[in-house]
């Protein structure tokens, strides 16, 4: 016996509606027994909740970069490089170079490794952006002894520096555990 198009349809709403029945008595039932009278967080069609979304993202979900501390420390590191590298004068276009190569390498490695699945190669991509983290330090100092940016800059650059490497020190080590 085969059902018509419009049937298969109504099937679809009859069960459709049951599941929201159900969720929304779940939601009752457990907001009873907590004694609050709180909503639940939002559920996608599977049940699953939603991550939740900050100002930072404008509403749309997070990538999985875009989680991680480190990729929000390097992004201010590359902010600040920005920054330092419209203040260095003509002639020292290697070391701008350099410094743009390796602040950049920092933040897209670190989102590289956060999108893949295995973590041997997670803790390959957090490497190559702690090495070019020691570059980007080692070019600040660089800059420094030439005089080319301020005490100021060069601190507060080398500080960044350092959460960065620390965090992808343990996130480096977490993965090789891992294995």
């Amino acid at each position: 016996m085969e059902r018509t198009a419009e049937e298969e349809h109504r099937k679809k709403l009859k069960t459709r509606d049951n599941s929201n029945h159900r969720r929304r008595s779940l939601k009752k039932i457990s907001a009873r027994s907590r004694n609050k009278s709180a909503i639940l967080p939002k559920t996608n069609t599977r049940g699953r909740r939603y991550p939740p979304t900050t100002q930072r993202t404008g509403g749309y979900k997070m990538l999985g970069h875009e989680k991680l501390e480190v990729y929000g420390v390097a992004l201010e590191f590359f902010a600040l490089t920005s920054g330092t590298l419209e203040a260095i004068p003509r002639g020292h276009s290697k070391l701008k170079d350099q410094l743009d190569r390796a602040s950049t390498s920092i933040m897209l490695n670190i989102a590289e490794g956060a999108g893949k699945r295995l973590p041997a190669d997670k803790a390959n991509f957090y490497t190559i952006a702690r090495g070019s983290a020691f570059e980007s330090a080692a070019v600040y100092d660089a800059l420094q002894v030439r005089r080319l940016i301020s005490d100021h800059d060069h601190e507060q650059g080398k500080w960044l520096l350092k959460r960065v490497v620390s965090m992808l020190n343990s996130m480096i080590l977490n993965r090789v555990a891992q294995q």
